[in-house]
């Protein structure tokens, strides 16, 4: 059969299935095949997707009034081994949202639960979730990991420390019995480390910990506390650690790594999408789960195939029902990844929008400083003052493992452009004259490398680094929420 055939014959099957909101378990069983390598996965991916938008875009044109508009009203065009080609369409922003939120809502829909963004690049969201929604979502992951759970003699035992910044989690099943634990008082570490030492005795189940989940800087900090208690976090055999909200830098995945001896994964995920992308080990990159139709926007909305552009997000029904958002444009900025590791959609975290500089130049849109290519070129150097997240913690010496550097960044001009980037040091700038030249070069350089694109442009001076530094408690407040 060749792939138009294997297309259309998926198309039938489509046709003849009940309404995809009762079809968990199918729905389940068919995007678990999508996770091979291979040719048909992928065509079967595409009409996965072009099946369910279909289904998207009729609930919400019916259910939601922003989706009543005639330009939704357009039929798309769609091939059969390609993704579907969304730019008939509007691109949403969060302050669509935050302006008119009921224009969102799906009239039809049962008021299940209701979360929030943080609001640390923009105004907080309400993102809500109907009753059917979460019981989808439930049954969905239940069957999608149930090859798994079949396969284990004894199932794990989970240490999760939850993030609380979002309000109400959405429940999704584990393959293990979950303990709910933290690491932001003294209190907490201690019956943390308490409890990775302990026994337990639940039928089915393995005596002691072998997952642990958690934010990245919780990860770090509690792996610092244990190491100044004279602790081996290896010792604790943790099989693997579950890193989930928020960017962590290659340097704090390696050392997790090195230090419990664990398979690291990386999750990145938005409260606002049923889906996000998990950092992949054979190539190093995030591959986007099949369920949600990703795209990458240049600064002036025209999709790319490759470099740095807007994550646009396209959610599916019935993955996403009371809330539906087509053409989402997450805040965050990826580098597009040209890789034949894998057909889903592969790229690397670049950091938010907000938190870049974005220059036009001669009627071009760019991002000559990403956020995240500062942190990293950064994340080695110990001399930088850090935002001390958990510095009412006192059983730990040094507060500042996990937390995110102090500096300011202050774009000036268009051509040339002057970046001026300044660090709070953790000692006075002034008394080591010779280290603050060292730190200037190397950050300057590491700047630089990140880029190799835009090297005409740095060498040409069109984009000038200007790095300054000062000492303790010169830049007040100023610190940075998110990557």
């Amino acid at each position: 059969m060749d792939s138009g055939m294997f297309a259309q014959t998926l198309a039938a099957r489509f046709a003849d299935c009940k309404q995809p909101q009762h079809a968990a378990d199918a729905l389940a069983d068919l995007f678990r095949w999508t996770f091979a390598n291979e040719t048909r996965a992928a065509i079967l991916q595409h009409a996965l997707q072009r099946h369910l938008l279909e289904k998207t875009l009729a609930h919400a044109h019916i259910t939601t009034p922003f989706y009543q508009k005639p330009v939704y009203q357009e039929s798309l065009a769609f091939e059969n081994n390609a993704p579907p080609d969304l730019r008939c369409w509007p691109v949403i922003t969060r302050a669509d949202l935050v302006v008119d939120p009921d224009a969102f809502l799906a009239k039809d829909a049962t008021f299940g639960s209701v979360s929030h963004t943080s609001g640390c690049t923009g105004p907080s969201l309400s993102v809500y979730k109907s009753k059917a929604e979460l019981q989808f979502l439930w049954d969905y992951h239940l069957r999608l990991m149930k090859p798994v759970v079949s396969a284990l003699t004894s199932r794990p035992l989970v240490l999760s420390m939850p993030n609380l910044y979002h309000g109400t989690p959405v429940r999704v099943p584990s393959i293990g019995k979950v303990f709910v634990t933290g690491v932001t008082d003294d209190l907490l570490l201690h019956d943390t480390a308490s409890l990775l030492n302990r026994r337990f005795s639940i039928p089915g189940h393995d005596e002691c910990f072998s997952i642990i989940s958690g934010l990245g800087y919780q990860m770090l900090f509690f792996t610092n506390f244990l190491l100044e208690q004279g602790i081996d976090p290896a010792s604790f055999e943790i099989k693997s650690i579950n890193i989930v909200g928020g960017y962590i830098s290659e340097r704090g995945r390696e050392y997790l790594a090195d230090a419990w001896g664990a398979i690291i994964f990386d999750r990145f995920s938005l409260t606002e999408s049923a889906g996000g992308a998990t950092r992949c080990h054979k190539c190093g990159y995030f591959h986007l789960d099949p369920h949600v139709i990703g795209e990458v926007l240049d600064a002036d909305g025209q999709p790319i195939t490759s470099g740095v552009g807007r994550l646009v997000l396209t959610q599916l029904y019935p993955f996403i029902q009371m809330q539906p958002l087509i053409r989402y444009d997450t805040g965050d900025l990826v580098r597009l990844i040209d890789s034949d590791c894998h057909h889903f959609m592969t790229f690397e975290f670049a950091g938010k929008a907000s938190n870049s500089v974005v220059w036009v130049r001669n009627g071009r849109t760019s991002w000559p400083l990403l956020s995240v290519d500062l942190y990293e070129a950064i994340s080695d150097i110990p001399d930088i003052r850090r935002f001390e997240q958990f510095s009412n913690v006192r059983s730990v010496t040094d507060t500042s493992v996990g937390s995110l550097p102090i500096f300011t960044v202050k774009p000036e001009g268009k051509d040339p452009l002057t970046i001026t980037i300044t660090f709070e040091l953790r000692y006075a700038s002034t008394f080591y004259p010779k280290r603050v030249d060292e730190l200037r070069r190397a950050i300057v350089a590491e700047l630089l490398a990140a880029r190799p694109e835009l090297t005409d442009v740095y060498q040409s001076e069109g984009v000038v680094f200007d790095i300054q530094f000062v000492g303790p408690g010169k830049l007040g407040d100023a610190h940075v929420l998110k990557i």
